[in-house]
């Protein structure tokens, strides 16, 4: 005979750092239990060389990319892996170089060297490293997404330091980018992608996802009297050309120009969020502190909800970061990033017959985007597990309110009569037995580590 005993399924929020939601690091100091995901900007001449015996085909440097990713996956984090050409000067194989040199297509601004991005050469080179890195590493846990975009222009598409009449040679055409955006798509459809903009090369009819830059500043129209008077001093302190790039709102334009307020349901959206917590003005003197923090992390969480981000990058002490621990403006900000992404919780568990039905509810603002299995664990009394039950799901399809429910047959489970714990979770696939990293925690209040405690079976 079969008995079930429901525990009290009440909610209670997670504000430690959770498998692919929160922020991402890219520089500053953290504490360990900030983040899980950690921003790799790769530089293509460690990613890829070329064979100039064979036109259009290099190599892979696997060695080097396994280096990079296990160096974070050894901690439990994810990567969010953005291979980049080029960053104030040009990192590609010195043979590709020359090769470009020897076509004309390749040009100088003092020491900052560029191409011609529309190289048939160098398209032929990018097809290729993309083909192999996707058949190499597509579907890998360690990978949280993959962006692209950094390929024809400096930084995200802006023209910093370039002279006026070079924008031309930095500037890959639309055809070219349509080129990678589709050779992208076709190798990575399991491991999410994201684009700078959906102006670039059609991302807006591709199956990728979105990051921004500066995301607080210039991604929403986020207006009170109080951040409007610190956008008006730092225009004050910093000039009108640089004040004004405060208010871009590039970002929801693009959004709302493509008709893709709704994307975040199947892709990860992402963003910069660059001194969100002060400033420093254009000599580099850090002006405020935490001064305005309070009306910055509700811009923050503004955005958070109107984008239905899964995760930011980019809070680092120092460049108006992440507070010290201990304090309230600290205990702000790990409630901001708790906000991004999903939030499970197990909300009701009942017994019909030999079957266990379990309902998962998303208090989150978007969902897990990765289909990872959940188990169901009996536990005895003394905590010692004596049953797992590992089941495939399809929970990048729980959208935030919405429930999905996991039922278990009993009727073989083959275990002595007695009381067992009944457990649930979903799987971090980057757990190992030896390092636990980053659990997906339920947002229940009676739980045991990552698990969820459902109740108590009897079996007489």
């Amino acid at each position: 005979m079969i008995d079930f005993r429901s525990a009290a399924l009440e909610y209670d929020r997670i504000y430690t750092a959770q498998p692919l939601k929160g922020v991402c690091l890219f520089g500053g100091e953290f504490e360990p239990d900030d983040y899980s995901m950690v921003y790799c900007g790769a530089y293509f001449d460690q990613l890829y060389h070329i064979d100039p015996n064979k036109e259009g085909r290099g190599t892979l440097q696997v060695e080097r990319i396994e280096q990079m990713l296990d160096n974070i996956a050894k901690e439990g984090r994810t990567v969010v892996f953005r291979p980049v050409a080029f960053d104030n000067s040009l990192h590609m194989d010195s043979e590709l170089v020359k090769l470009l040199e020897e076509d004309g297509d390749l040009y100088a601004n003092g020491d900052r060297k560029y191409p011609n991005w529309d190289n048939p050469r160098l398209i032929a080179y990018y097809l290729d490293f993309i083909k192999q890195f996707g058949k190499a590493y597509d579907g890998d846990p360690r990978i949280a997404c993959v962006q692209i975009g950094l390929y024809g222009a400096y930084g995200e598409w802006n023209y910093c330091g370039v002279r006026r009449e070079h924008h031309a040679y930095v500037t890959m055409s639309h055809e070219a980018q349509v080129k990678l955006v589709r050779q992208y798509c076709r190798y990575f459809q399991k491991t999410k992608i994201q684009a700078r903009n959906p102006e670039m090369g059609d991302t807006v009819h591709a199956p990728v996802g979105f990051h921004d830059d500066n995301f607080v500043f210039n991604s929403a129209d986020y207006h009170t009297p109080v951040w409007d008077r610190m956008m008006d001093e730092c225009t004050a302190l910093d000039g009108e050309r640089e004040g004004g790039w405060y208010e871009l709102h590039d970002f929801e334009t693009s959004l709302r120009r493509g008709n893709l307020y709704d994307r975040w349901q199947t892709q990860m959206m992402g963003a910069e969020i660059s001194g969100v917590m002060g400033f420093k003005n254009a000599k580099g003197e850090f002006i405020y502190g935490n001064m305005y923090e309070g009306e910055s992390l509700q811009a923050l969480l503004f955005n958070t909800t109107h984008f239905h981000m899964t995760f930011s990058l980019g809070f680092q002490r120092g460049g108006g970061g992440v507070p010290q621990r201990g304090t309230k403006q600290y205990d702000n900000f790990r409630y901001a990033a708790s906000v991004f992404g999903y939030d499970f919780m197990l909300k009701e568990v009942s017994l019909q017959g030999q079957t266990l039905d379990l309902s998962l509810k998303n208090y989150g603002a978007a969902p897990l985007y990765y289909d990872w299995d959940c188990e169901l664990l009996l536990t005895d009394k003394d905590g010692k597990p004596v049953k797992s039950i590992v089941k495939q799901t399809n929970i990048s399809q729980l959208l935030p309110m919405q429930r999905m429910n996991f039922s278990f047959d009993l009727s073989e489970i083959n275990v002595p009569a007695g009381e067992y714990d009944v457990l649930f979770r979903i799987i971090n696939p980057l757990m190992g037995e030896n390092n636990k990293g980053f659990p997906l925690i339920m947002s229940n209040k009676i739980r045991k580590d990552e698990y969820a405690v459902a109740g108590t079976l009897i079996l007489s």
